[in-house]
């Protein structure tokens, strides 16, 4: 070609290699089977068929009764062919696609085991749905300021976006109340009573790890015309039981403070108010809201709530 382009020119060179050495790259082999290719594929044909299709490819097959292993040549093995799902794609592809007929793809169903954790939420769940008629809800966990400042809920520990869409998600929820505030005002213009429940995450800045997250459960009662206060803590004692925890209701302690619910927020009521303990640690709290809070949400009736940290359980 440089002759062609320049016949002046002298050729006093050879031509040299300048990539790496082909010595140090370690060949690829990938272990399968006729049966898994078979089965992926839905077509059932003869092992000779695929290794003769490997073979006019420039794979190398080792068999071994219905297991094989696939050498993959270098010119291949370049983000080209990597796994087992690509050596299945090259059987396809030769066989053709239009030659596979159409079917559902058989795969196995087992049972999920669930995590402790997750096992407890299940039975919180039933509990609280088959055995409480109440109705599961779940918020989004980011607020803003103007929610928080209605409920008069401290945020001095707040976790906020750089770059949140909107100003009324620009916080990572430091618990679950103020948003239960918000639903029970939204739902008691069709609803003479109810009960609903959630199971989230709370956020808070932590200084050592950055953020310290915790898993809530909330219950809020709601009713026009009597406090649901004494139903609230029945429904709390059963669900103790029921989940076999080592926990009780108890009233204000005045050196072990609720880790859950400041106790000097003006949304508690004077009266209507206990604590859980659970583990040793004040992590639960029950209470009716107070009047004067309930007015600014424009709730007009009464309501009791129950926040659990379910963390350390």
């Amino acid at each position: 070609l440089v002759k062609e382009l320049c016949p002046e020119a002298t050729i006093v060179g050879k031509a040299e290699y300048d990539g790496p050495d082909l010595n140090d790259i370690k060949p690829l082999y990938i272990n399968s089977s006729y049966t898994k290719i078979k089965t992926v594929l839905g077509i059932d044909i003869e092992n000779g068929y695929i290794n003769r299709v490997f073979s006019s490819l420039g794979f190398e097959v080792n068999a071994k009764a219905d297991e094989i292993q696939v050498k993959v040549p270098t010119f291949r093995a370049t983000k080209d062919v990597e796994y087992e799902a690509d050596l299945i794609e090259e059987i396809g592809r030769i066989f053709g696609y239009d030659n596979i007929p159409v079917r559902s793809p058989r795969l196995d169903i087992a049972p999920v085991k669930l995590s402790p954790a997750q096992g407890m939420q299940k039975q919180i769940r039933d509990f609280m749905t088959a055995r409480k008629n109440c109705y599961e809800v779940i918020s989004y966990p980011l607020v803003g300021d103007d929610l928080l400042k209605k409920a008069h809920w401290d945020n001095s520990k707040q976790l906020r976006l750089v770059n949140a869409l909107t100003k009324d998600a620009q916080i990572m929820r430091p618990s679950l109340v103020p948003q239960a505030l918000n639903m029970v005002a939204l739902n008691q213009k069709n609803y003479e009573s109810f009960k609903i429940f959630e199971l989230g995450r709370a956020y808070e800045q932590n200084d050592k790890e950055f953020s310290k997250e915790q898993t809530h459960l909330m219950i809020a009662f709601y009713s026009k015309e009597s406090t649901p206060f004494i139903s609230m803590l029945n429904t709390c004692a059963d669900l103790i039981k029921h989940l076999n925890l080592p926990a009780d209701i108890c009233d204000r302690h005045p050196k072990f403070m609720s880790t859950v619910v400041s106790e000097d927020w003006i949304g508690l009521h004077p009266y209507e108010y206990q604590n859980i303990r659970l583990m040793g640690r004040m992590e639960g709290s029950v209470f009716s809201v107070h009047p004067l809070l309930l007015k600014e949400f424009k709730i007009k009736g009464n309501v009791s709530i129950a926040i659990i940290n379910l963390a350390g359980v």
